[in-house]
């Protein structure tokens, strides 16, 4: 779409199209690894084998307070 009209915007082709911004956007087509820390992942396992009931919050809780991690909920 671009090389055909560099100046016309993305929405405004789409809205005359009458086609979602979704169908014409180029989509990446690398596919994003996740990061695992090996060391978080050695302590999540060490504390789900002490306390293999406790939810991931728990966990979060023990290694935030109790271990001094900085660490978010959402890295788990």
């Amino acid at each position: 779409m671009k090389q055909v009209m560099p100046n016309a915007s993305e929405r405004r082709v789409c809205v005359v199209l009458s086609v979602p911004r979704s169908a014409v956007r180029e989509r990446a087509e690398t596919v994003r690894v996740p990061v695992v820390d090996a060391v978080l992942a050695l302590r999540l396992q060490r504390l789900i084998a002490e306390h293999p009931t406790f939810s991931y919050r728990r966990l979060w809780a023990l290694l935030r307070f109790h271990e001094r991690l900085r660490i978010n909920r959402k890295a788990m």
